[in-house]
């Protein structure tokens, strides 16, 4: 009985452990002296991805350098695939992805008034639209 019980909870947490979308751009552009010099564009796309226990929630961002995001906790995020590759990048970092309550309050995200498939509660944004 209290195997089964064990067993049910385990998959209830599975089940409700929170999801989100995973993506990225970073815009890397050199200049000197005022001028445009090199410019490159990565694009990341990982899907909805089950967040770690420790980040809570479900955000969307806009152009936060790479060096910032590397101090968030969903930058340090080892389970992370999206963490991971754009911790070898450098410039301005727009995307979505898990991150701490702590995380969001750090890059002054807002309450999402609509989420795209995301649960309300947990959806968090840099913009007015968070789509």
């Amino acid at each position: 009985m209290f195997t089964s019980l064990l067993i049910t909870a385990a998959i209830l947490s599975a089940s409700t452990a929170l999801k989100c979308t995973h993506n990225g751009t970073v815009i890397n552009d050199v200049y000197q002296r005022g001028v445009l010099v090199y410019s490159s564009t990565s694009k990341y796309e990982f899907g909805v991805y089950e967040c770690s226990p420790s980040l809570n929630r479900c955000a969307s961002f806009n152009s936060i350098d790479v060096a910032f995001f590397r101090t968030l906790d969903a930058g340090k995020d080892v389970s992370s695939s999206l963490a991971h590759n754009v911790a070898f990048t450098q410039g301005k970092f727009t995307g979505r992805s898990c991150m701490s309550q702590a995380d969001v309050e750090r890059i002054f995200a807002v309450k999402a008034s609509r989420c795209s498939g995301w649960t309300t509660s947990y959806c968090y944004c840099t913009t007015d639209a968070c789509a």
